[in-house]
């Protein structure tokens, strides 16, 4: 059964455009994710998701992301946060360090099951390193612990609830206004200097939000 939420499109949508520039990212990658976000649009849900699968199939990291975000919100897949988080660990391999600052906000999001040693642990490899680079100095754990996923579980236990609690929501507001704003700045960008972008049906959706 495919699935269509209304109300997630435009985030999804915004997505392909907040891709990153990585040394993984390919011309090839990057049409093949506008090619998906083009049948959202459309609502062809069963043609999103077989050109999601091939692309998948071809090793496209801008796809690999595009599936996390179709998963995490539910767009022409049933939703599945399991799902989301392979995915965006996957594309985080090949060089997406966006896919960090999601896994960081959804991992503090209180429907996934609030997780604030995973949020912690993704938002320091986001871009800019969530936690350090909002100066959340009650949220950061020592610099032995930073790569070492043991030692900050470990540290985190020495916290208390209230902390705890106001880190967990800190990290999921930072990481997911770090990649909206990533996303409104590259909409914007787009709009402005990409005729190609204007032409294809989703980035029109795109542009016309940014400009309101």
């Amino acid at each position: 059964m495919l699935f269509y939420r209304k109300t997630a499109i435009p985030v999804l949508l915004a997505a392909l455009l907040s891709l990153p520039a990585s040394a993984a990212e390919t011309p090839f990658g990057r049409q093949a994710a506008g090619a998906i976000t083009d049948r959202i649009a459309a609502k062809d849900c069963s043609g999103a998701v077989e050109d999601l699968k091939a692309g998948l199939k071809r090793g496209f990291d801008e796809v690999t992301l595009l599936a996390g975000s179709m998963y995490d919100n539910g767009v022409c897949v049933r939703r599945d946060w399991n799902r989301a988080v392979a995915f965006y660990a996957k594309a985080w391999e090949g060089g997406m360090k966006e896919a960090a600052d999601r896994l960081a906000a959804g991992y503090a999001a209180p429907e996934n099951g609030a997780d604030i040693a995973a949020a912690l642990w993704w938002a320091n490899r986001g871009r800019g390193q969530a936690a350090q680079a909002y100066g959340i100095n009650s949220c950061t754990v020592g610099a032995a612990a930073v790569d070492d996923a043991d030692r900050m579980v470990e540290e985190l236990k020495s916290w208390q609830p209230a902390r705890l609690a106001a880190c967990n929501y800190m990290i999921g507001v930072m990481s997911t206004q770090r990649w909206q704003r990533a996303t409104a700045s590259a909409a914007a960008w787009c709009c402005a200097s990409c005729p190609a972008c204007r032409a294809s049906r989703s980035k029109r959706a795109i542009c016309a939000s940014s400009s309101r």
